[in-house]
């Protein structure tokens, strides 16, 4: 089965616009996130979904630079989105990450995919009960279960938050919640990019760790923290 991983993007943030392309050591943030993305064993390929609107082209620009598929479709409907993204690459399972998640540990993302692989769910989900830190949210699930929850609803707040009909629906669909093991359960601690105060946070991070060094763990970073 192909296996990807979907990034949802868009620069249009309310909070923070453009927050994808600050800076860290004159790169992007989320080509930090691509780097990493690249590590994970376990997946066939990266598809960057983005929307088709004028002001993402610098995204679309950023994965060819990079190397990865990019799919543009709706803004507001990231369910179809990533849908879309899916049938088109011929993917069965869609390993789901946003771009909010610049730090997020490829080997957690293989965790998730095996974990999915070796139990029979249709659903998995490491950030639905709070254990790893925030920013190593991982959902991993078939195409053919976001098709049927696409099919099922046409509730607004479903296109826009693409996985919540299938959270909010656990008899329809079998879930599966993964737990962090003690030394990363950290469900206080928060490395997620969604306000300039997050950046100034995640840019710390980066910096300690050096420019060249993309492939830091989760657990380099609880270290770090700890002592600072």
């Amino acid at each position: 089965m192909k296996k990807s991983i979907i990034i949802e993007a868009r620069m249009n943030s309310s909070r923070l616009p453009g927050k994808h392309c600050y800076k860290v050591y004159g790169q992007n943030i989320i080509e930090y996130l691509i780097k990493r993305l690249k590590k994970v064993k376990h997946a066939n390929d990266i598809i960057l979904a983005t929307t088709n609107t004028k002001k993402d082209d610098i995204l679309f620009n950023i994965s060819k630079k990079n190397k990865i598929k990019c799919f543009r479709g709706s803004e507001q409907n990231v369910m179809q989105r990533v849908l879309f993204a899916a049938e088109k690459n011929k993917t069965d399972i869609i390993i789901s990450i946003t771009a909010d998640c610049p730090l997020i540990d490829p080997s957690i993302i293989d965790q998730c995919i095996l974990s999915f692989e070796n139990n029979n769910c249709d659903y998995l989900n490491n950030a639905f009960i709070p254990s790893f830190p925030g920013g190593m949210n991982c959902q991993v699930y078939y195409t053919k279960i976001l098709r049927k929850s696409y099919r099922s609803t046409k509730n607004l707040l479903h296109r826009e938050h693409v996985t919540l009909e299938i959270i909010e629906n656990k008899k329809k669909y079998k879930h599966l919640y993964l737990l962090a093991p003690s030394n990363l359960h950290y469900p206080k601690l928060r490395i997620e990019l969604d306000t300039l105060k997050d950046f100034k946070f995640i840019e710390k991070i980066i910096n300690h760790f050096g420019n060249k060094n993309y492939y830091f763990s989760c657990e380099d970073i609880i270290n770090y923290l700890k002592k600072n």
